[in-house]
């Protein structure tokens, strides 16, 4: 989680309006071995990304039926 800080403030330094939206890794693109993030875990991402400065930070959670 340390780097998504460090990548939330590296873009504050260039505009903190810049549109920001963080999406949940889909293993069918390429590695199928990687977990998918909880629920939990992309609103901790979301957290620290709203913590540095970020003015316009989406997130999005794809949740299979």
């Amino acid at each position: 989680m340390e780097e998504i800080a460090k990548i939330g403030e590296e873009i504050c330094k260039i505009d903190t309006d810049v549109q920001v939206c963080v999406l949940d890794y889909r293993p069918e693109f390429r590695n199928l071995q990687i977990s998918r993030p909880t629920f939990g875990e992309m609103v901790a991402v979301w957290k620290i990304l709203r913590s540095t400065g970020l003015g316009r930070l989406y997130a999005k959670l794809f949740m299979a039926i």
